[in-house]
């Protein structure tokens, strides 16, 4: 019963995180006006995702991280992993190194759906 209780509580406090940290990051990215002043996202990278269609910040929030990827992937067939975990930390204004266990392994689930070698 104790342990219930505790996963309960346990999730309540993760989705609360959750939608707190996207706030901050809706709040945050609203203000950036190119992509290379999200975390994660260079010069380089804003130049493939301009090709691949997503022009600025607002777009690849829109998109999220996993249709961001598939785009690049059209262009790069050499993007990896990293890639879809820079496009997600971005969207979350954080370091991708940052992103939590949970949606690690949800995107490398992902990314393995799509036989990539």
């Amino acid at each position: 019963m104790r342990i219930n209780m505790y996963e309960e509580a346990r999730k309540k406090f993760s989705i609360n995180i959750e939608l707190y940290i996207k706030n901050i990051s809706v709040k945050e990215i609203s203000k950036m006006t190119k992509l290379s002043d999200m975390p994660n996202i260079g010069k380089e990278l804003e130049k493939q995702l301009k090709k691949a269609g997503v022009e600025t910040p607002e777009k690849l929030m829109e998109l999220g991280s996993k249709e961001a990827f598939l785009r690049i992937r059209t262009i790069d067939s050499s993007a990896c992993i990293n890639r879809l975990y820079a496009f997600e930390g971005a969207i979350r204004n954080i370091r991708w190194h940052y992103l939590s266990q949970d949606i690690k392994d949800e995107l490398k689930a992902f990314y393995l759906s799509l036989n990539v070698k």
